[in-house]
C-alpha cells in the first residue's frame, strides 16, 4: 500500500503567492484594459493599462464605483455590461460609446464564482476601437462616395471581372455604347464594347486582354473609334488599368474612356494655328518676350535672344529679373531702362512705346501690351523689340540731307565767288615762298607769313569744296579709271599742304590692279579729303601710309596715318553730316559726309578703324572691278 504524500502547508502558500505573482505580472502586461468588479459595482482590481487611461495609480481607482470611474456617472446606467453580466450570470460582450471618454468601446465581460459557485463580480476586458470604427464608417463613405463618382463621371466607365464580363457601367458609357448596365451586367466585354481603328476599319485588339496580360496600365492605340449599338461611331481616347484586391491580386479591369470626336477636329484646327503662330513668331523681324503675371517668360521667340545677345542659360531659368539684370549692362541709360519697365509692370492696362540706345551704338524700338482677357483678368505683358539703327541712321542721313538742300542754294553761290580769291591767295603765296626760299631776317619773316597764308587759304578752299559739293546737282560721269593714277592725283593736290605739315608719304601699290568705273573728280574728292583729315590727325612729322590691293571682285585703298587716332565711341559717328572731331571753328563736318556718299553712289564703301586715341587711325575705301554692279548717276 502506497502512502500520498503530503506537501507541506508553507510550501502551497509560496506556491500560490508565486502563481499570484506570475499572475499579476501577466495582468499588469495586457495592453487591453482589465477589471475586477465585485457584486456592488466597485472595482476590486485594475492593469496598468486601465489606470492609464483615466490618468490614475491603480491604487487610486480600486474601491470606487465602477459606473463613476467609466462613465462618470453617479449610477449604474441602463446599458451596462456588469448589470447584464449580474442578471445573466453568463459572458457578454458590447460595443458602447463613452461621451465621457470621447471614444467608442468593445467590451467583453464575465462572471467570476467562488468555490461554491456563487457569483462574486465580474472581470471585463475593454478594447478601445475608435479608429477602427472611424476608419470602417470612412471606408462606407468613400465606397458610396465612389460609386456615386463612377456613377456621374464625365468619363465613360466599364469595369470587368476576371474573366472579361462586364460587371458595371455607368452613365456615360450607356449613352456612348447604347448599352443599359442591367442588359450589359455579365455579357463579355467585347459585345459591349465594340471598337475599330478609325483609319483601317479593323477590330482593334482587346484592351483588357493586353491588360491581364501585361498587369498594368494600357492605353487604346490612336485613331480608336467605338460602334454603339445603334452603329453610330465615335472617336475614344484614355486607357484601361487592372483592379486588385487588398493582397495584390488582380481581380478584373477598370476601362475609362471619353468621346473626343469633336476634341479631335478642334485639336487639328488648334495644332494648324499653333503651327502657323510658331512660324510668325520665329520669323518675325521683331524679338518678342512674353511674360506672365508672376514675372516668368512663357514665350520667347529666336530674335529676342539675338537681340539682346542673352545666353541660352539665362534664358531657360524663365525668370524676367534675371534676364533684365543681365541686359542692363548693355544700355546707354539702364537706369531709366529699368524705371519704364517698372512703370510698365505696376500699370497693367497701359500700353507703352519708347526708344532704347545700345552702348554700343544700336537703337531699338520697343514696344508693350498688356495681356488681358475678354473677362478683363490681367494676365501678363507682351514685349515687342525690333533693331532700328538701320532706319535710325537713315533718319539721321534724311534730316542733314534737308538741311544740306536749305543751305546749298546759298553756299554754293558764295562759294563760287570765294574761289576766286582764294585760287589767287594760293598762286601769289607759292610764288612768293618760292622767291623767298632760303631768306633771312625781315625777309625769313615774311616768309613765315607767306605760309601762314598758303596753310590757311588751302584750308579755305577745302571748305569751299566741301559746301559746294553739297550744291551740286548735276548726274556725274562715270568712266573707267586706274585707282593709283587717282591716288596721285590727289597726292599732287595735297603736295604743298604735306609738306606744310612735314609729312612724309609711304606708297604700296599693288600693280597690275583691274580698272574701276567711277567718276575720276569724285573719287579724287574723296582721296584728297581722307588725305587732309589725316595730315590734320598727325598736325605734324607725322606718316601717311597708303595702300591698294585687289580682293576678289573689288578694289581696296587703305590710308593708315600716325595720328591721334579715334576714340571707339565716336567711329560710328565719323560719317554723319556736321559731326566733327576736330576742335570748335577747325571743321565743318562735311568732309567724310560727302565721302561716303560718293562712295556710296560708286556701290563701294568706305569704312573706318583705330586702335584707340593716341594710336593711330586707317580708313579703307572698297570700290567694285565689275562695271555693271555701278549704279550711274
Amino acid at each position: 500500500m502506497k502512502m500520498k504524500r503530503v506537501v507541506p502547508h508553507q510550501q502551497v502558500q509560496e506556491a500560490v503567492a508565486q502563481t499570484a505573482k506570475e499572475w499579476a505580472t501577466i495582468f499588469d502586461a495586457i495592453s487591453d484594459l482589465v477589471s475586477l468588479h465585485d457584486r456592488n459595482f466597485r472595482l476590486i482590481r485594475v492593469n496598468k493599462a486601465f489606470a492609464a487611461a483615466f490618468k490614475k495609480r491603480p491604487e487610486e481607482l480600486v474601491g470606487r464605483k465602477c459606473y463613476a470611474v467609466i462613465h462618470g456617472s453617479k449610477k449604474p446606467p441602463k446599458n451596462c455590461p456588469h448589470s447584464k453580466v449580474l442578471q445573466t450570470e453568463s459572458p457578454t460582450q458590447m460595443e458602447l460609446f463613452e461621451p465621457h471618454l470621447g471614444c467608442t468601446l468593445d467590451v467583453s465581460a464575465s462572471p467570476i464564482f467562488d468555490q461554491r459557485g456563487k457569483l462574486t463580480g465580474s472581470v471585463h476586458i475593454v478594447k478601445d476601437i475608435t479608429a477602427r470604427r472611424r476608419a470602417e464608417d470612412a471606408l462606407a463613405d468613400e465606397k458610396e462616395w465612389l460609386a456615386v463618382t463612377l456613377r456621374n463621371i464625365g468619363d465613360g466607365v466599364i469595369a470587368t471581372d476576371i474573366d472579361g464580363h462586364v460587371i458595371l457601367l455607368n452613365k456615360v458609357s450607356e449613352k456612348l455604347t447604347g448599352w443599359s448596365q442591367e442588359e450589359a451586367r455579365g455579357k463579355p466585354f467585347r459585345e459591349v464594347f465594340n471598337i475599330i481603328n478609325e483609319e483601317t476599319g479593323k477590330v482593334c485588339e482587346n484592351p483588357i486582354g493586353r491588360v491581364l496580360e501585361k498587369g498594368t496600365i494600357v492605353g487604346l492605340a490612336n485613331h480608336t473609334a467605338l460602334i454603339a449599338r445603334d452603329g453610330t461611331q465615335r472617336s475614344i481616347a484614355d486607357s484601361a488599368a487592372p483592379i486588385r484586391d487588398r493582397y495584390g491580386k488582380t481581380i478584373g479591369v477598370i476601362l475609362v474612356f471619353r468621346d473626343v470626336t469633336e476634341q479631335g477636329k478642334t485639336a487639328e484646327a488648334l495644332l494648324f494655328k499653333t503651327i502657323l503662330l510658331e512660324t510668325q513668331l520665329e520669323t518675325s523681324i521683331d524679338g518678342i518676350l512674353v511674360i506672365d503675371n508672376k514675372g516668368y517668360s512663357i514665350l520667347s521667340n529666336k530674335r529676342f535672344g539675338e537681340i539682346w545677345k542673352i545666353p541660352q542659360g539665362i534664358l531657360d531659368t524663365k525668370d524676367d529679373k534675371t534676364m533684365l539684370e543681365y541686359v542692363l549692362k548693355q544700355l546707354k541709360d539702364p537706369v531709366e531702362f529699368n524705371r519704364k519697365v517698372a512703370y510698365c509692370y505696376e500699370h497693367k492696362d497701359e500700353e507703352n512705346r519708347d526708344e532704347i540706345e545700345f552702348a554700343d551704338g544700336r537703337c531699338i524700338d520697343r514696344y508693350s501690351s498688356p495681356l488681358i482677357s475678354a473677362d478683363g483678368k490681367y494676365h501678363g505683358r507682351i514685349w515687342y523689340f525690333r533693331d532700328i539703327t538701320a532706319r535710325k541712321e537713315m533718319e539721321n542721313q534724311l534730316v542733314a540731307s534737308e538741311k544740306i538742300a536749305a543751305i546749298g542754294h546759298f553756299v554754293t553761290g558764295t562759294a563760287h565767288e570765294l574761289n576766286n580769291p582764294l585760287a589767287t591767295m594760293i598762286s601769289f603765296s607759292e610764288t612768293m615762298l618760292g622767291k623767298l626760299k632760303g631768306a633771312k631776317g625781315d625777309a625769313g619773316k615774311l616768309r613765315e607769313s607767306a605760309e601762314i597764308v598758303l596753310r590757311n587759304a588751302i584750308r579755305c578752299e577745302a571748305i569751299v569744296t566741301s559746301l559746294m559739293s553739297y550744291g551740286r546737282t548735276q548726274a556725274s560721269q562715270f568712266i573707267l579709271l586706274d585707282v593709283n593714277e587717282v591716288i596721285d592725283k590727289s597726292l599732287t593736290l595735297a603736295e604743298s599742304y604735306c609738306r606744310l605739315e612735314g609729312i612724309n608719304i609711304h606708297k604700296g601699290y599693288s600693280a597690275g590692279l583691274p580698272p574701276v568705273t567711277g567718276n575720276k573728280e569724285q573719287l579724287t574728292q574723296v582721296f584728297t579729303n581722307i588725305i587732309r583729315n589725316a595730315v590734320q590727325a598727325m598736325k605734324s612729322r607725322g606718316e601717311l601710309r597708303i595702300e591698294t590691293k585687289a580682293e576678289g571682285k573689288t578694289v581696296s585703298v587703305v590710308f593708315t596715318d600716325s595720328g591721334e587716332g579715334i576714340a571707339p565711341d565716336k567711329l560710328p559717328k565719323l560719317f554723319y553730316p556736321f559731326f566733327t572731331t576736330r576742335e570748335p571753328g577747325q571743321g565743318t563736318g562735311l568732309g567724310l559726309s560727302v565721302s561716303a556718299g560718293i562712295i556710296r553712289a560708286h556701290n563701294g564703301k568706305i569704312t573706318a578703324a583705330s586702335p584707340g586715341k593716341g594710336k593711330g587711325a586707317s580708313f579703307t575705301v572698297s570700290l567694285p572691278i565689275t562695271a555693271e554692279d555701278v549704279k550711274h548717276g
